[in-house]
């Protein structure tokens, strides 16, 4: 009898497991079906490699942020 409990446990376990898989396969594909949507110039800020007009605007804006943020800390 004790293997049969431990049996459905485990069983329990990968059913829930897959559960899990699946939910995160789903946010998976929502998560691509949002970047395909995105703007280009959108996704190079998200990715960290944006070269576009403004960079150098972002880039003192961080500096900024940054200084401010030290003087708060």
């Amino acid at each position: 009898m004790g293997e049969t409990n431990v049996l459905q446990q485990l069983m329990k376990e990968v059913v829930e497991l897959q559960k899990k898989l699946e939910a995160e396969i789903c946010r998976g594909e929502k998560l691509k079906a949002k970047e395909k949507s995105c703007d280009e110039n959108v996704l190079c800020v998200l990715k960290d490699n944006f070269t576009g007009l403004g960079l150098e605007d972002l880039k003192s804006f961080n500096e900024k942020l940054v200084e401010i943020k030290d003087k708060t800390t």
